[in-house]
């Protein structure tokens, strides 16, 4: 998996790893491939992440790393350059395999926020589903993510 990161959020592009597509228990929600999010967190911004108004996060499945935490991967299907790059926003779903929180259960993610490892945790109490059609569009804001490509 290639990693990397712009405003504030984790990107990769996968190098053969095997998407594994299935519903997550996100927070209060089922979360199963496909579906769209808006928003994820308690409603402290530092523990929170919400997508600008008009575009969504799509749940496409998550791929396991080398130290057994799965990686949730996303895209925005609002912006054609996220398929045509192999590009998702990364989460990091970090305590798979305690017995108080098993695997299909995410109540807490974590978002590394550069190279060296730093981040934060996001708290899902809460996970509004976009209720808007995906509009395809533009981001000119992000443009310079995809001009490595």
């Amino acid at each position: 998996m290639r990693r990397f990161w712009q405003h504030d959020a984790e990107y990769c592009q996968l190098q053969g790893e095997m998407v594994i597509k299935t519903p997550l228990q996100f927070g209060p929600v089922i979360l199963k491939p496909g579906d769209r999010i808006t928003y994820m967190g308690d409603g402290r911004k530092h523990r929170s992440f919400e997508m600008d108004e008009g575009y969504s996060l799509q749940y496409c499945g998550y791929v396991l790393t080398e130290s057994a935490c799965k990686a949730l991967l996303f895209t925005v299907p609002e912006q054609p350059q996220f398929k045509k790059y192999g590009i998702y926003y990364v989460f990091y779903h970090l305590t798979p395999n305690q017995e108080d929180n098993p695997p299909h259960k995410v109540r807490t993610l974590w978002l590394v926020r550069g190279p060296l490892g730093g981040g934060r945790d996001i708290i899902l109490e809460e996970v509004r589903m976009a209720t808007h059609e995906p509009i395809k569009r533009e981001i000119y804001e992000q443009e310079s993510l995809f001009n490595s490509f």
